[in-house]
């Protein structure tokens, strides 16, 4: 049972959904949370095809659904670092979304034909697949998955046809493997998870032989903003742990909309950065300042609304949200 202190009215610009029935199963946390509004989206650069039907659903529960996505990049305009973009409020019906969408599904079949090959070719099998499995399979290969490295290895996981090679890779790997699930298993309670956690980790993650980016060639961070302003929307710089003054400079001037200070947790200083000096200059550029749990419904370690249990975003941040949508929409 939550406090009275944690059920006071609030939003949450921070939720990842799955483009299922537990999309609405989220919705329904927040009402019981008295969370107002919700910013829900894939990651990836995902555009969330259910989303009208959770608007629509969030309407009857009384709480606000707003279209979000999270997109990585590797660089902004050549300075390189990991770069976590938050995109929320757009027209997914908007020819520039569904652009950007159809660009995407393009390059993600083609990197899952080759991720399934390379998995192959470490002795795991994608032939005769549960029913869940083989449709998450076919899904995948469509493009239509925006987290498909996860995704595959979550099918290995689960997948009886694969209990002997996932026991060969472990052992193979039994350090680095053993090292994983003790980090993650907080995170990862479900031991199938876990265990599409360490595979990933170790074969599927960024700089892991495995790899394949996200980002089709050319739909950098400058791209991205262009297309979510077209749409309507605006996007925020997610530094969480990893802030840096470069990259926030180079974000302003190609048009970012404001910074994530919230994540999972209270207002926190960036990487050691001044927080009054963060907030102050933000403020006087007229940007946004969101953040939220960063809740995620295949992990366990934050929660709707509140984070890691005391994360509070007040209501005004919403009014603020809407304002500054409107003076996008109007060019201003």
């Amino acid at each position: 049972m939550l406090s009275k202190e944690l059920l006071k009215p609030r939003v949450d610009f921070h939720i990842h959904a799955l483009g299922n029935d537990s999309d609405k199963t989220t919705i329904d946390t927040a009402k019981e949370r008295n969370v107002l509004a919700v910013a829900l989206g894939k990651r990836g650069g995902g555009i969330l095809e259910n989303v009208e039907e959770l608007i629509r659903y969030g309407q009857e529960k009384g709480v606000r659904v707003i279209p979000a996505t999270e997109y990585f990049v590797d660089n902004v305009e050549g300075i390189p670092g990991k770069v976590d973009l938050v995109a929320m409020g757009f027209n997914n019906n908007h020819p520039s979304t569904i652009e950007w969408a159809g660009s995407l599904k393009v390059w993600n079949a083609e990197c899952a034909r080759r991720q399934v090959e390379f998995l192959q070719s470490k002795g795991f099998t994608f032939a005769e697949l549960e029913n869940e499995n083989q449709q998450a399979l076919e899904m995948i290969l469509r493009g239509d998955h925006s987290e498909r490295a996860w995704a595959l290895a979550l099918i290995i996981a689960s997948s009886k046809k694969n209990r002997e090679a996932l026991e060969k890779f472990k052992s193979q790997n039994i350090e680095a493997w053993e090292k994983t699930e003790k980090e993650q298993k907080l995170i990862y309670p479900n031991i199938t998870n876990l265990q599409a956690k360490a595979i990933w980790s170790l074969i599927l993650a960024p700089g892991k032989e495995g790899f394949l980016s996200a980002r089709p060639p050319q739909k950098g961070a400058s791209e991205f903003i262009r297309t979510i302003h077209e749409a309507g929307g605006a996007v925020l710089y997610s530094p969480e742990k990893n802030y840096d003054p470069q990259i926030w400079q180079k974000l302003q001037e190609i048009g970012i909309d404001g910074i994530m200070l919230w994540h999972g947790s209270t207002l926190k200083s960036p990487n050691g950065v001044a927080l009054s000096d963060v907030v102050a200059d933000i403020k006087k550029r007229g940007l946004l300042i969101l953040g939220g749990s960063d809740y995620d419904p295949t992990k366990n370690h934050w929660q709707i609304g509140i984070g890691g249990g005391n994360t509070y975003i007040s209501p005004r941040r919403l009014k603020e949200f809407d304002d500054y949508l409107t003076k996008i929409r109007d060019g201003k």
